[in-house]
Parts: structure tokens; C-alpha cells; sequence
């Protein structure tokens, strides 16, 4: 019943048009979290199909479960990157920019390169300096290049070696 709501044509006008891209957006995002990764994805094209020129103003909030479902799904961190590029560009504004600089710092971390991901999180640390996110990424973004100029690997960060260093 409720697909059929949400499937149904605008005879109302944009209120309804609203209401309805909206409920496909949390749909997606309810089902991301539950890891229902095909309804997510059927969620997310319909409220692309639904508002193609972002007219409710939600289209880059769907960027970070598209990334979710591409880097950790599909397992295709390349293009969860392009992505991430992307986005930043089509949507300079977005309230999302913080995760999606973090997600692209851990991407690079994931494939070993360390420079890429400092400067990622560095990025992310300048330009939202007071998210909780930012201030997240100025510390990894330290960890990091700490990590390079000393050349200990993370396993020994891990296990207090910097802690010991610093004192």
C-alpha cells in the first residue's frame, strides 16, 4: 500500500511532488542503514527521477549513501572517489561536503595511500573547521603526517608508540 502511495502521479501539485521525493529519500536512507542495499539503490532512482534538478534540495544528501553503496558494496573505490569529486563541484554548498572529504580520506586510507588521504582529511579541516567531522579530520589528517615524517607504521600508532615519542 504504501509503495502505491509513493508510486502514484502528482495530481496535486508541488506540495505533493515535495512529499513524495522526500518519503524516497528516507526510504533510502532508512534502508541503507539496514543494509536493504537494492532498496536503497530503487529509492535513490526514484527520487532522482522524481526531482532531476534538485528542487527539493536533497539530491546532494543522497551523494553520501551513494558513495556507502559503491565504495562498500560494489567495492569500487575508484568511482566512489569520482563521486565524491563530483559532487564537491555540482554541489560547492553542500551540508555534506565534511563527510564526504572524511569518506574520501578513508578511501585513500584503504588503498595505502597516505598522502592522498592527508590531504583529503586536511581539506576537510579547513574548510569545515568547527563540524564535528572537520575537527575529526584535522586529527587523522595529523595522525597521517605524523605517521610520513617519522615513518612508524599505523600498527605501532596504534598500540601507544606515539604517546611514547611525544613524551
Amino acid at each position: 500500500k504504501t509503495a502505491a502511495i509513493l508510486d502514484a502521479k502528482n495530481p496535486r501539485g508541488d506540495d505533493e511532488h515535495k512529499l513524495l521525493a522526500t518519503a524516497h529519500f528516507r526510504i533510502a536512507e532508512a534502508a541503507a542503514r539496514l543494509n536493504q542495499f537494492d532498496e536503497a539503490r530503487a529509492s535513490i532512482a526514484k527520487y532522482e527521477k522524481l526531482d532531476p534538478e534538485n528542487k527539493v534540495g536533497l539530491l546532494d544528501d543522497l551523494v553520501p549513501i551513494r558513495v556507502t553503496l559503491l565504495a562498500q558494496v560494489d567495492r569500487n573505490l575508484e568511482g566512489a572517489v569520482e563521486l565524491i569529486d563530483e559532487s564537491l563541484k555540482k554541489f560547492p554548498d553542500t551540508n555534506v561536503g565534511d563527510q564526504l572529504l572524511f569518506f574520501k580520506g578513508m578511501i585513500y586510507q584503504i588503498q595505502r595511500n597516505a598522502e592522498a588521504a592527508k590531504a583529503a582529511w586536511a581539506e576537510c579541516a579547513k574548510k569545515y573547521p568547527n563540524t564535528p567531522m572537520g575537527k575529526q579530520c584535522k586529527e587523522m589528517a595529523e595522525h597521517v603526517r605524523f605517521r610520513i615524517d617519522t615513518g612508524i607504521p599505523v600498527s605501532k600508532l596504534l598500540e601507544g608508540e606515539r604517546a611514547k615519542l611525544l613524551n
